[in-house]
């Protein structure tokens, strides 16, 4: 289900991060809900199942699909994203 569709949101909202579409990215975690990636400028966002959205810069979409293939989304995001790239404030 694409985020959109969960939070009825309008197209400026979740799925969209400063006015640009995001690319959804299949993920399956106990802790990570959705992945969505801009590959024009790094950007991502990681909606968590608790409700909280983290939007990152300058993230590669090789980082973002080894993080959505690994064995442990939300450790790859713990030890590597949330780490080595900088979050943008909301």
């Amino acid at each position: 289900m694409r985020f959109a569709e969960i939070c009825g949101c309008r197209l400026d909202c979740a799925h969209r991060l400063r006015g640009e579409k995001l690319q959804q990215f299949p993920v399956q975690s106990r802790i990570i809900q959705g992945v969505f990636f801009s590959q024009e400028d790094g950007q991502l966002r990681i909606w968590f199942k608790n409700g909280e959205i983290h939007d990152f810069t300058g993230v590669s979409k090789s980082e973002v699909a080894a993080m959505c293939d690994a064995k442990s989304p939300g450790h790859r995001y713990i030890d590597r994203i949330r780490k080595q790239f900088q979050r943008i404030a909301a």
